[in-house]
């Protein structure tokens, strides 16, 4: 399996001096994350955000003016459209969330997102019941409860499969329940 080097601020080491990377498998698994949460946020009720990048109606629009494409145009639009929210909700500078990371992420949420998962991107938006199916299991098993913004770790936990974990579970209650979450990552206090 590859692995894609993602120090953290102090060269390639978190607090405790152990290096942190995450695999090709831990990219991935990050993708179909935002695209879950993404698609859900457009689904529910009340919608997050109002984009309809992930619906049927954004799709036939995408295809055409993409047509090999289009599926990494809905994630780039629902990921867009979700960071807006988040960033408008938590704030920016030196805070990171599922819809805006670290440049270093980023790039390799791009490259893995725009070669190698369409099927499964494809599959977390083809209804409700795929994505929340999809968030159970990423959360596996964890209850996570909040409303709002909610701080999950330090930047130091963004490279932590674990702390994705309770993202995917303060996202699946907050979907559950009819509820708004912001989990983030942030030094401040």
């Amino acid at each position: 399996m590859d692995i894609i080097s993602l120090p953290s601020e102090k060269e390639g080491a978190d607090e405790g001096g152990i290096v942190m990377n995450l695999n090709t498998q831990q990219i991935r698994q990050l993708a179909l994350l935002r695209v879950a949460v993404g698609f859900l946020g457009e689904q529910s009720t009340p919608r997050r955000w109002t984009s309809s990048f992930c619906s049927n109606n954004g799709k036939a629009f995408l295809a055409p003016v993409f047509p090999r494409t289009y599926i990494h145009a809905q994630y780039q639009g629902v990921v867009s459209a979700a960071a807006l929210i988040h960033d408008d909700r938590i704030g920016v500078g030196n805070v990171f969330h599922l819809f805006r990371l670290p440049e270093d992420l980023e790039q390799a949420l791009q490259a893995i997102a725009k070669d190698e998962i369409n099927a499964p991107l494809a599959d977390i938006m083809k209804d409700v019941e795929s994505a929340m199916r999809f968030l159970r299991n990423y959360a596996d098993g964890i209850k996570k409860t909040s409303q709002g913004p909610v701080k999950v770790g330090r930047l130091s936990a963004l490279r932590d499969t674990t702390a994705w974990k309770d993202v995917a579970a303060f996202y699946l209650n907050a979907y559950e329940h009819q509820r708004e979450t912001f989990p983030f990552f942030s030094d401040r206090t």
